[in-house]
C-alpha cells in the first residue's frame, strides 16, 4: 500500500465508510458493519489510524437515512439552537 498516493487509500476507506453508512438500516447494523470494515482494510494493510481518521471525519457529517419508514438525521444534532 505504500506505493499508492495517500488520496487513493483515503478515497478507498470513505468508500466502505460511506457504504456502511448508507446501507445499514439500524444502529446496530452500522455498527457491526463499521467494525466489519476497519478489520477488512486492517487485515489488508491500511493503518488503523487512518481507518479511525476517516470514520471520525463522517461521524461530524449529518447522514439522512429511512429507518422505521421516519426520516432520521444519523447523527442527532441540535439544529433549534
Amino acid at each position: 500500500l505504500s506505493e499508492c498516493p495517500n488520496r487513493y487509500l483515503q478515497s478507498t476507506i470513505s468508500a466502505y465508510v460511506r457504504r456502511a453508512l448508507s446501507h445499514c438500516s439500524s444502529w446496530k447494523d452500522t455498527h457491526n458493519e463499521l467494525e466489519r470494515v476497519t478489520q477488512v482494510l486492517i487485515n489488508n494493510g491500511y493503518r488503523n489510524s487512518d481507518v479511525t481518521k476517516v470514520t471520525k471525519a463522517y461521524s461530524g457529517m449529518p447522514i439522512y437515512k429511512i429507518v422505521n419508514d421516519v426520516l432520521i438525521d444519523k447523527f442527532i444534532k441540535d439544529f433549534e439552537h
